[in-house]
């Protein structure tokens, strides 16, 4: 994970982390939103989540791998994103 920060974690990411679950691609593409989001913060020479975020009750936070990428493919337009999940579904 750090690899992947530059900085340590702090407790609160690390935390948010856990909930990958070690998955790799999971913890890349969690990373990936979070800093999308805008939500990473390094201070002190720890990188950790911003409080809405350390916040799973009230905070966003991805639930599954799923979600992640879906949130990754919200570049595409919207005909290119309906048959992916179109696709999705059916291979169920």
């Amino acid at each position: 994970m750090e690899g992947l920060l530059e900085t340590p974690a702090g407790a609160g990411l690390r935390g948010l982390v856990a909930t990958a679950s070690g998955n790799p691609l999971y913890v890349a593409e969690l990373l990936a939103a979070l800093s999308r989001e805008g939500a990473i913060r390094a201070a002190d020479g720890v990188a950790e989540a911003t409080g809405y975020i350390a916040d799973a009750d009230g905070g966003w936070v991805p639930k599954s791998l799923v979600e992640v990428i879906l949130q990754r493919l919200d570049f595409l337009p919207r005909k290119a994103r309906e048959t992916l999940e179109i696709r999705h579904r059916t291979r169920r």
